[in-house]
């Protein structure tokens, strides 16, 4: 048994050594690479290959044979740490599973309205209301596509980490400076996690609790 697939991607699971284990691969890899373990750069490639659906805009999906599985805001940040996605492979700096729809106010009013029973409560706030946040997939799911055009969209803090993972920040780009502005004032907060690891090279040790003591990201931060 193996914390790699045949791709040589990590994950938090032992595998067989072919089959991957998680939907979260290449972000683990990621991990490992910026910890100093090997990876096969050609058969990450290759996997990476077998994981696009062509189309337009480009569709991603976790892992192969695994066609009605969308990608991850995790799994964004993996590959561009890996340097197999680039800006370009986003569209608009979204991952929908689906091509992006266009815009429709009222549409977006219906469907807020469809949920608004299922998504809203009573609350002892100060309004009498709060939302009862549903995962991206929710909205996926229920081909609510004005709302998926959010839930998918790429926080700014992740479109400055993968443009400059690819020497694309302009520091004439309004946009790309709104993005380091919000970027910097999210290295001095939040709490401890690996995505904090990957991103601002912090909290090492809080990233390798995510893995059971004899895994090689685990050893390689602990030893």
């Amino acid at each position: 048994m193996s914390y790699q697939d045949q791709w040589t991607r990590y994950h938090h699971k032992k595998t067989d050594g072919i089959s991957p284990s998680s939907g979260n691969g290449f972000l683990y890899t990621a991990y490992a690479v910026k910890v100093g373990l090997p990876v096969d750069k050609i058969k990450l490639s290759e996997c990476m290959s077998l994981v696009r659906i062509p189309g337009n805009p480009p569709h991603l999906i976790r892992n192969p044979n695994e066609k009605n599985s969308p990608f991850s805001r995790d799994e964004i940040l993996g590959l561009s740490a890996l340097g197999l996605l680039q800006p370009e492979d986003l569209t608009n700096w979204n991952f929908s599973p689906f091509a992006i729809p266009k815009f429709s106010f009222t549409k977006l009013i219906s469907q807020l309205w469809e949920i608004s029973p299922e998504v809203i409560e009573d609350s002892e706030s100060s309004f009498g209301y709060s939302l009862k946040f549903k995962h991206r997939n929710y909205f996926w799911l229920n081909n609510l596509d004005q709302l998926y055009r959010f839930s998918f969209s790429v926080p700014v803090t992740d479109r400055l980490f993968i443009l400059k993972n690819f020497g694309k920040f302009q520091f004439y780009n309004p946009a790309h400076l709104f993005y380091a502005a919000v970027a910097k004032i999210d290295s001095l907060t939040g709490t401890d996690s690996g995505i904090r690891f990957i991103k601002y090279g912090k909290s090492e040790k809080a990233m390798a609790e995510e893995f059971p003591k004899d895994h090689p990201i685990y050893k390689a931060v602990h030893e």
